[in-house]
């Protein structure tokens, strides 16, 4: 990971799935959901264990998701890093 880790600060989340269409019952959002699961980490009673990018989808403080009808299928995660606010 060359010195790289996940961040505890805020990210913003931009989505867009390509399918020709959504399976039935199923919402733009729960992919989305499902694809914040992922980056995430694994949660014990007292600690996180590996998370990829964030250590908790709480800190997405920004998302954004869209559908675009294609043949081709699968997703496109952009993630942001974002400055801490300090009050």
């Amino acid at each position: 990971m060359s010195g790289r880790m996940w961040t505890d600060g805020p990210v913003e989340v931009k989505m867009l799935l390509c399918a020709p269409e959504f399976e039935p019952e199923v919402r733009l959002c729960d992919y989305g959901a499902g694809i914040l699961d992922t980056l995430d980490g694994s949660h014990g009673f007292c600690f996180t264990y590996l998370p990829i990018v964030f250590q908790d989808d709480c800190q997405v403080v920004s998302y954004e998701g869209q559908f675009r009808i294609s043949a081709n299928i699968g997703y496109i995660v952009n993630v942001k890093f974002l400055e801490a606010i300090n009050h």
